[in-house]
């Protein structure tokens, strides 16, 4: 054989070895060609490889970092808030307390006393402990508090008036009636009963021992008699039955 010959033979048996791998090379161009390129979220993939973890993990990591930084400050803040609402109230709650304080000046001080929202319904039913000025002014706050926040007046008065230590005299008891009728506390009508008959059989009978176990005084006559009409206009303005009133001589 010739060498022409030869370096033809060599060339044809080289191609036939390479003719499957530029095959597989063309049909591999064929369907890259045919797919879209990449886009948003699959090329970021693609372009972070192995560090697309540690970039999760850390964006995790600085999101619960903000959250609890965000919590701290909120619960300083309403601490910072409640301090002076505390201190704000202070001031008009000793304005009540003054023993010169006249009537309007307590109710002027109940009234923004109320404005703080349902802090203020503590305090407010605490004056209901004292008598005159100081608890009649107060009624001005517990009516504006029934109004703005009725649940919560209805639960602490009904709660104080079902009360076995009797912390409030006959003057708190009588707002205390009053201030659920103005917070249409319906559920309190069986226990406004209670103290209804209570103070008829006393205002009747002349028999004051069951006083004893709804109020810390001793009122007398006049006294349970304006306590009573309170109460059956309380229990009148809760309920829609007919009020079976008590007959007093």
């Amino acid at each position: 054989m010739s060498a022409p010959d030869e370096r033809l033979t060599r060339i044809e048996a080289e191609l036939d070895r390479l003719r499957p791998t530029l095959c597989e090379r063309l049909d591999k161009l064929e369907r890259t060609a045919d797919k879209p390129p990449a886009k948003g979220i699959t090329r970021f993939v693609a372009w972070m490889g192995p560090a697309l973890p540690q970039l999760i993990g850390g964006a995790v990591l600085l999101a619960i970092a903000f959250w609890v930084k965000d919590s701290v400050d909120l619960a300083i803040r309403q601490q910072q808030l409640q301090l002076s609402y505390a201190t704000e109230m202070k001031e008009q709650l000793e304005t009540m307390a003054k023993d010169k304080a006249t009537l309007d000046e307590v109710e002027r001080a109940a009234v923004l006393v109320a404005g703080f929202g349902q802090p203020a319904v503590l305090p407010l039913m605490n004056e209901l402990r004292h008598s005159g000025n100081r608890t009649l002014g107060a009624e001005a706050g517990l009516r504006s508090l029934a109004f703005m926040h009725p649940e919560a007046v209805c639960g602490l008065v009904l709660r104080v008036m079902k009360s076995p230590t009797r912390t409030l005299g006959w003057e708190g008891q009588m707002v205390a009636s009053r201030t659920l009728a103005a917070a249409s506390c319906a559920s309190a009508l069986p226990e406004l009963g209670k103290h209804q008959r209570v103070v008829c059989k006393a205002v009747q009978d002349g028999d004051k021992q069951g006083l004893s176990a709804l109020v810390k005084d001793a009122p007398g006559v006049t006294q349970q008699k304006e306590w009573l009409r309170s109460l059956e206009e309380s229990i009148e303005n809760l309920s829609a039955a007919s009020l079976q009133r008590c007959k007093v001589p």
